[in-house]
């Protein structure tokens, strides 16, 4: 560890080591998009760089078997068990202290971990970094919310933040996570639910959380990742099934939290599914089901205690509230 004196009481922050990171990669089936991740990982100094392809049916495997640096270890599924599943998978394969997950769309640019790093000591769960999204199609690159310099926040004043702002932490990419934090229940890793939103908001109940500027993690965006090829039933199925999940984790602040993302959540797909039902005439089966499940977790008494914060949820998820953190 590195120590780094800070402010003018000489205390000594311990900053972690690149070489204590496991970059785990999962791939599947982008030959192009897996290597560029995986060249990117290399440049840093990470202990060790772990992927997990998920039964490739076109070349993924064969190019990145090319690239021989002794900290790859390549592990291949003998069948398909789905995107969350894998990275469950690689988890388990890490030796390492901490976690640098990285999806094949994603890249880690120059330093990008070295920052993430010099934010993490033995009070810290989880450091993020806000993005900066390229979109892999056309080439341009936007950067959706600013950061002056690093912000820290305890367990206690980050769980009071997210009953304000919401899941914040986003795609696993940016964030750097304490192993032992993680939650390796086969229950949130699967297909029909979110456990990155489950992750990030279970992993800041066991320590400090840092949020850091835009310029350590290039987020990709194209028309065929799994974020926008999801079908409105499986959203809401998702949604539903981690709110439940959430609802009973042993927490007050997560499951406050819970309730008053079921509320706006029950609003937003009302809101959506009036559109679904304008344009095709049906809902899909089953959605009132799904939906009662959103609905269910609210309480009403919660709501109204809270209207300040529901405020706010519904300006930062609709209007960009909280698109420049200096000011929240």
């Amino acid at each position: 560890m590195t120590g780094i004196l800070i402010g003018n009481i000489g205390k000594i922050f311990m900053a972690i080591e690149e070489s204590s990171v496991s970059i785990i990669i999962p791939a599947y089936n982008n030959a192009a998009l897996s290597e560029q991740a995986l060249l990117s990982a290399l440049r840093t100094n990470a202990g060790e760089i772990i992927i997990s392809d998920d039964n490739s049916t076109d070349n993924t495997l064969e190019v990145l078997s090319k690239y021989k640096d002794q900290r790859i270890r390549i592990s291949k599924n003998e069948t398909n068990i789905g995107l969350w599943e894998n990275h469950l998978k690689a988890v388990r394969l890490a030796k390492l202290e901490w976690i640098k997950f990285l999806q094949q769309d994603d890249m880690i640019l120059e330093n990008g971990l070295k920052n993430l790093c010099n934010e993490a000591d033995d009070k810290t769960v989880i450091v993020g970094a806000l993005p900066i999204i390229l979109d892999l199609e056309t080439g341009q690159k936007r950067i959706p919310q600013k950061l002056s310099q690093p912000r820290r926040w305890s367990s206690h004043e980050y769980l009071n933040r997210i009953m304000r702002v919401g899941y914040e932490l986003g795609n696993p990419s940016l964030t750097l996570i304490k192993k032992n934090a993680l939650e390796l229940d086969e229950n949130i890793w699967r297909r029909e639910i979110s456990a990155d939103y489950i992750m990030h908001i279970i992993v800041p109940t066991k320590g400090d959380v840092v949020i850091i500027p835009p310029g350590s993690i290039i987020m990709g965006m194209h028309e065929n990742q799994e974020s926008r090829t999801t079908d409105f039933s499986l959203a809401v199925k998702r949604m539903g099934n981690t709110l439940n999940y959430l609802s009973t984790y042993p927490n007050q602040y997560v499951q406050l939290h819970t309730r008053l993302v079921g509320f706006l959540e029950s609003f937003g797909f009302l809101i959506y599914a009036r559109g679904q039902f304008r344009r095709k005439r049906e809902l899909y089966k089953g959605f009132w089901s799904d939906w009662l499940k959103i609905f269910r977790i609210t309480r009403l008494w919660n709501v109204l205690l809270n209207m300040n914060n529901i405020i706010t949820l519904f300006r930062t998820k609709y209007f960009g509230y909280n698109n420049n953190l200096d000011l929240r």
